[in-house]
Formats: structure tokens, sequence, C-alpha cells
């Protein structure tokens, strides 16, 4: 098993789905900064892959491209995760495709999302269309 590190997320850009974290204990420069993708962030309690600036996460490091190192199998490690009550959470997103059986919805942390029409419990099907 790998060495786990951790650190602080201090950048996210959902739209390009990458961020950087800050290495706990590495002087602040530019090793002290790894980039990280949004595929290579571990899914939080309720599959949220985003991760917002400021959390406390931990992770991997392993070689990049160009021979620089990145952050890999990045947990975001806010203590606060645990207080989410699974059978009552509920979030809002952005339709991005809708074929009237399922489609995929933009959660607002960046994230993607597929979902089916027999999972729809709010306003009903008859009423999805993309970008709303």
């Amino acid at each position: 098993m790998s060495e786990r590190y951790s650190g602080v997320v201090f950048n996210f850009d959902p739209s390009r789905a990458f961020g950087f974290v800050s290495v706990d204990g590495r002087p602040d420069t530019s090793s002290n900064r790894l980039f990280f993708h949004l595929r290579d962030a571990i899914p939080d309690a309720i599959n949220r892959r985003g991760i917002p600036e400021g959390s406390p996460v931990s992770f991997e490091i392993t070689g990049g491209r160009n021979g620089s190192e990145m952050a890999v199998q990045v947990r975001n490690e806010d203590p606060t995760l645990d207080q989410i009550d699974l059978t009552t959470y509920a979030e809002f997103g952005q339709v991005r495709t809708w074929n009237g059986s399922w489609g995929y919805l933009r959660r607002p942390d960046g994230d993607g999302l597929r979902f089916a029409a027999k999972n729809v419990i709010s306003e009903g099907i008859e009423t999805i269309q993309v970008g709303t």
C-alpha cells in the first residue's frame, strides 16, 4: 500500500474537472502544490468526487506528465461528511442530457450523475428538460 499524505485543496475548477492540493509539511514551493483530476478523487458518502476549496484531504503521490508529481486517490477528509444522513439527503443539479428514460445531471460541485426516469420523485418526468 502506498503512503498517504495530507493536505488541503487550495484550488478546484469543477468546469475543468481538476484542482490542486497543498502537501502538509512541505515548504511553500511548487513541489507543495500537486495537480489532481476529478477522476483521481474517491467519491464521498453521497458519491461526489468534487472537493471544495479549503477541504482537508488525504492522497497518494505518483508521477504525472513530464515527470512532475500529482495527487491520486484523493479523499475528502472533511469531518462534516460523517454528519450526512443518507436517508434524508437531497441536492439539486442541472439536467445536461435527457432522452425520456435516463439522463445526466451536473451537480453543483461539478460532478456528473446519471439518473433514471424511475428515480424521479419530485416534479415528474414530463417536466424534465435539458438545462433545467
